[in-house]
């Protein structure tokens, strides 16, 4: 909620990249209420109810990784290759990716409903009366070894990217600190500035890389077992997907509180403070934090 309020009502940060955020956010609150009231209210009783149920928190759970695999890929773009940045990278050119993202999702997590219907259709027997909410009665094993490869190469894609800006991000401020020491300020405000923004930037990044590493492989790992009918206790199955759900508050509060931006927007909604010297978007990999 912190990034919704501060884009729609903060100017300076109606940019293509908070474009992305404010998708993350609506999908990590749609995904949380969907969870809830999973949790809280008798589950479908009938084989397409949960089949449905279990498409539905598909499709968002894969946006939440697009997102930020978008949101990745937006920050080393616009750290590693700026002038590409400035030239292409436009709020409708993030409108159409951000769509596109949403296609592909609702395709991919709607493919067991779709497979079901079908069969249905089509008078097989027995295949209106599934025993189990089990998504390998109704798709094929290619489906779930293509959803594991994508959701893993995101995965990767993600971890690389952000280790690249974490070794760009710890050179800029070494060089940065160099020149401030150079200068014989060694004790000055700005050295223990630097010190203080490479710590917060290794920690914050470093975090994200391993967090979500953890948390999302055992997903896409037993989605895969489930398809191939190995089935998993349930004590297991609440271990996992409690861990990779909980990455959604933990990204929640990574871009909502701890990112600079958000946070100074939204305390200046409150505070009525003026954003007026704070105009304009810096493309810097230290600039969120």
């Amino acid at each position: 909620m912190v990034i919704i309020i501060a884009v729609v009502f903060t100017k300076r940060l109606r940019n293509p990249r908070n474009f992305v955020a404010v998708s993350l956010s609506l999908s990590n609150i749609a995904l949380g209420i969907l969870v809830s009231v999973q949790i809280l209210v008798k589950r479908p009783q009938t084989s397409s109810g949960c089949l449905l149920a279990h498409s539905t928190l598909l499709i968002f759970a894969y946006f939440h990784v697009n997102c930020i695999l978008m949101m990745t890929l937006e920050r080393y773009t616009a750290v590693i290759h700026p002038f590409f940045y400035r030239k292409w990278v436009t709020k409708k050119m993030f409108a159409v990716v951000i769509l596109t993202s949403v296609i592909i999702c609702v395709i991919f997590g709607a493919y067991p409903v779709i497979k079901l219907s079908i069969i249905e259709s089509r008078g097989s027997a027995g295949s209106s009366h599934l025993m189990s909410c089990n998504l390998g009665e109704v798709s094929p094993v290619i489906y779930a070894v293509f959803m594991t490869c994508v959701g893993l190469l995101a995965l990767a894609l993600i971890t690389g990217m952000n280790v690249r800006l974490l070794l760009v991000a710890r050179v800029h401020i070494e060089k940065m600190t160099s020149i401030l020491k150079a200068t014989g300020r060694k004790d000055s405000v700005e050295v223990a500035s630097m010190t203080k923004q490479k710590t917060k930037t290794t920690l914050i990044i470093s975090f994200m890389v391993v967090y979500y590493t953890i948390s999302w492989t055992p997903v896409h790992i037993v989605l895969l077992l489930s398809y191939l009918n190995v089935t998993s206790n349930q004590l297991s199955l609440l271990i996992v997907f409690t861990i990779a759900f909980s990455s959604l508050v933990i990204s929640s509060i990574i871009y909502g509180i701890v990112y600079k931006e958000y946070r100074t927007a939204f305390l200046g909604l409150f505070c009525k403070r003026s954003d007026s010297s704070q105009a304009g978007v810096e493309i810097n990999v230290l600039s969120r934090y």
